[in-house]
């Protein structure tokens, strides 16, 4: 199956309504992910080396991945079904995504951010490169998507980014129809862990560029 054709978007419509139905907030946010994502920091000695942190970022990203794989699983024994090698996929590209969608707030100039991104392409590239690039696309596609529909739905504001991202995580991961309560709980879960993690992910150095 491709999971990039729009075929396989057909009852997101279906998901989306799911996840507006999600009730009380997940109060544990995978902190872990965080200090993954400040251990990588720390490997920047120097302040304003925004171009290695555009080098570091997919490194970051699959790492996050990777590791968060094991502390969910506990949480949600569903996740035996689910293929590795597809979940290091998404949550590597859903980081690398939350990450450049912060590249605008730094007002670095459209010259700069450029050539920032293009660091990034050659980094997705590198990692993968039949569907690195692609997927990207494809997540900032579905995600603009799922965003403008839940900021039109009377979504609670401070879970639109992360439900949106997750929503097409656990798309990606078990392209259903539908979702159930234990689903939408992963939802607000991995895409809140992925947020976290990679929101401020250029802030760091920003000061002394």
């Amino acid at each position: 199956m491709d999971w990039f054709s729009l075929d396989t978007l057909t009852h997101l419509g279906a998901v989306l309504a799911a996840i507006v139905a999600i009730g009380t907030p997940i109060v544990a946010i995978l902190w872990w992910s965080k200090s993954l994502r400040r251990w990588f920091g720390s490997l920047f000695k120097r302040k304003g080396q925004l171009e290695k942190q555009a080098e570091m970022l997919v490194p970051a990203a699959n790492a996050n991945a990777i590791t968060a794989f094991v502390p969910l699983l506990n949480r949600f024994p569903f996740l035996e079904s689910v293929d590795t090698k597809q979940w290091d996929f998404a949550l590597t590209i859903a980081g690398v995504f939350i990450a450049v969608t912060r590249l605008n707030n730094l007002k670095l100039g459209e010259y700069r951010e450029e050539e920032l991104l293009m660091k990034v392409s050659a980094a997705l590239d590198q990692w993968d490169a039949a569907n690195g690039i692609r997927g990207f696309e494809h997540c900032k596609s579905v995600y603009e998507r799922n965003y403008d529909l839940l900021a039109n739905s009377g979504h609670e504001r401070r879970f639109i980014t992360s439900d949106a991202i997750g929503l097409w995580i656990v798309w990606m991961l078990f392209e259903a129809e539908g979702v159930s309560e234990k689903e939408k709980e992963l939802i607000r879960v991995v895409g809140g862990g992925v947020t976290h993690a990679f929101f401020d992910w250029w802030d760091e150095d920003v000061k002394g560029s």
